[in-house]
């Protein structure tokens, strides 16, 4: 039976290579990568300038300590961003 391989995309755009994890997409590196997101997506709304502080907050602390990829900091950024202008 062959291997998975992760299905992580790296920033410059190849797959990681990684064998996956048993019952898993990912490696266990991007494995440990993703897992703390989970903590992140309990944040369901952004409608409130004191929401959007404590979302930011909550993102900017987790790439400082390198716990979500910048990639996904990026876009949950904008997302605040796009909040504020409507």
């Amino acid at each position: 039976m062959p291997s998975r391989t992760c299905i992580h995309t790296k920033t410059n755009g190849t797959q990681c290579g990684s064998p996956a994890m048993r019952d898993e997409l990912r490696c266990y590196f991007h494995y440990k990568q993703q897992k703390p997101l989970t903590r992140l997506a309990g944040l369901s709304t952004i409608s409130n300038p004191a929401d959007r502080a404590l979302v930011l907050d909550k993102v900017v602390r987790a790439l400082i300590n390198g716990r979500i990829d910048p990639e996904v900091a990026r876009a949950m950024l904008y997302a605040i961003q796009i909040s504020m202008q409507a």
